[in-house]
């Protein structure tokens, strides 16, 4: 019979691994931030059933090397705006630590 302390042992090891592994992923892998980069979520809500895409319209390269991009989102059936608006912001600094400026124009992240 395997005792509690080697099953605690062998849990904590398995949580261990799997936090250390979540910590050291880079969030720009899969975060879209370059131009044409799309996401899709499937919405389903009291009387919502839609897809929501998110897609990356226009970015660049600022004088202060912090890259600045801009996300379109849409709901597709029927293509409409979702409630928290059509249009984000993000900036990116040099170490890849991604900003959301709320709303409004790139030249307002600058």
């Amino acid at each position: 019979m395997v005792s509690k302390r080697i099953l605690l042992s062998l849990f904590l090891f398995i949580i261990t691994s799997f936090v250390t592994r979540l910590s050291a992923q880079d969030t720009t892998n899969f975060f879209p931030h370059h131009l044409g980069d799309m996401w899709e979520y499937y919405v389903i809500g009291d009387n919502l059933f839609d897809t929501l895409q998110v897609i990356v319209v226009s970015d660049s390269v600022g004088q202060d090397s912090f890259s600045y991009f801009q996300h379109h989102r849409q709901f597709v059936n029927p293509t409409q705006p979702p409630p928290f608006g059509w249009w984000e912001d993000f900036k990116q600094d040099t170490l890849g630590q991604i900003f959301a400026s709320g709303g409004g124009s790139i030249d307002r992240l600058q």
